[in-house]
């Protein structure tokens, strides 16, 4: 795991020239924007007065690097309504490259690492290297532009972005080998717009924000290519999505509010919060694939990530448990799902999750619970929850079993077609190729 600690820079005259009412309100805006842009498992909180710290789990320190980085990026380009933009300094310590197995520690090497950025002149990210007893610094973006389009990359290939949201010149990375990180770092200091991770989710291009359809580059009738033909081909252009718009970002309290019950579900049980994005992951490819209407997307991502809220209210002799459960205990386990809807059913923004949340452990054939519910009774979002689930389940290693092959987990998903799974969900996770599918497991466990 890395931890990464942010300190505003020159946060003082904010004060100082526009008061602390702006200057809470910059804070709060700061907030947002690390909540935003960071993974669901991830712990973003409020450190000092203008420092923040983020525990980026499961991240080696090439990863944490990228991620200071883009912050650093989206900081220093957001326009706060003061009409002022705000930059920061960072710095970096991971476990286990940097220090012993002790927050303490962890925590000291992030500050020194910080602190250096300081020095070094702000608007930087600094990582600290105990093994070489130095601190590594990436620093404000350089003079020095990229090639232009031809010029060739070297490791790193160009996509030009036709949005008018993005300058016309500006382009996509997209790093092929996990080592790239200085290479791809440098990339993002000059007119790069986005950096994605190769090998990255087939989902990451067919669904992004910022480019919703792909095409072959200079394609001789201009016909747009099969999805899943072209991410093999690799050779791509992104262009502007022709989707709806998307539907309204969360209000400052509901972000927060989302954000508490996904720690308080982490803290519960740090298992099952892994889970749950895990599966957030895979789900929400599933239902974009699965035709999925875009403005009910965040319904589905939102029962996913609180699918297992209930399991708060569960004893910890009974969710905690090593072995078998008793018939006695699975009928308290069994009420997490309606302890679940209840936490969550007041709150206007999360009325949509409460189908997925309750529904969960409903199978195709009746057999489940709490209401079985059979066929297409159950609510859509709930059986595409139960081949995620499931999918899951199958490929990642847990105390009382070994992770599968993907092509056997799909082969097995298959098999339970039209009992515990709807058939029409897994014909759409079946035509998912299957390099997409390693491709999402292999961004759901980094």
């Amino acid at each position: 795991m890395s931890v990464v600690l942010l300190d505003l820079d020159g946060f003082k005259d904010v004060n100082d020239e526009l008061g602390h009412v702006v200057g809470d309100e910059t804070l709060r805006g700061v907030a947002e924007l690390l909540l935003k842009h960071s993974r669901g498992i991830n712990v973003v909180c409020r450190y000092g007065g203008d420092e923040f710290a983020i525990l980026l789990v499961e991240t080696p320190k090439a990863g944490a690097q990228i991620y200071a980085d883009r912050i650093r990026h989206v900081l220093a380009s957001h326009e706060f309504p003061h009409g002022r933009r705000v930059s920061a300094s960072f710095g970096i310590a991971c476990l286990p490259e940097d220090v012993a197995a002790a927050a303490e520690d962890l925590i000291r090497a992030a500050d020194e690492a910080l602190y250096a950025a300081k020095r070094g002149g702000k608007n930087r990210v600094s990582t600290h290297d105990e093994s070489e007893g130095s601190l590594s610094m990436r620093s404000a973006p350089a003079a020095a532009a990229l090639p232009g389009p031809g010029e060739g990359l070297g490791r790193l290939e160009r996509l030009v972005g036709a949005s008018d949201t993005v300058p016309a010149d500006a382009g996509v990375l997209v790093l092929k080998r996990e080592g790239d990180v200085r290479t791809a770092l440098e990339g993002l200091d000059g007119d790069a717009y986005d950096l994605i991770m190769r090998p990255a989710s087939y989902s990451a291009f067919v669904s992004s924000p910022d480019a919703g359809v792909l095409a072959r580059t200079a394609a001789p009738n201009g016909a747009v290519a099969d999805p899943a033909s072209l991410w093999r081909g690799g050779d791509v252009r992104v262009l502007p999505a022709a989707s709806p718009s998307p539907p309204p970002a969360l209000s400052p309290a509901d972000a927060l509010a989302l954000a508490a019950l996904r720690d308080m579900l982490q803290a519960r049980d740090p298992g099952t919060g892994a889970h749950s994005e895990r599966v957030r992951i895979y789900a929400l490819a599933l239902a974009e694939a699965h035709g999925v209407p875009k403005s009910q997307l965040p319904d589905v991502e939102h029962g996913v990530m609180l699918h297992d809220i209930g399991k708060i209210a569960v004893p910890d002799g009974i969710l905690l448990k090593p072995g078998p459960l008793s018939p006695d205990e699975w009928k308290i386990m069994r009420t997490h799902p309606a302890v679940g809807r209840r936490l969550i059913e007041h709150m206007p923004f999360l009325r949509g999750a409460v189908p997925v949340v309750y529904h969960h452990h409903e199978r195709w054939d009746g057999t489940g619970y709490p209401d079985g519910l059979r066929g297409e009774d159950i609510p859509l979002g709930a059986r595409i929850f139960a081949v995620a689930d499931a999918f899951d389940a199958m490929t990642y290693d847990r105390p009382y079993s070994r992770a599968i092959p993907v092509a056997s987990a799909r082969a097995e998903i298959e098999r339970c077609a039209g009992t515990h799974f709807d058939p029409s969900v897994v014909a759409t996770f079946l035509a998912l190729p299957l390099e997409c599918l390693e491709e999402l497991r292999g961004q759901a466990i980094s």
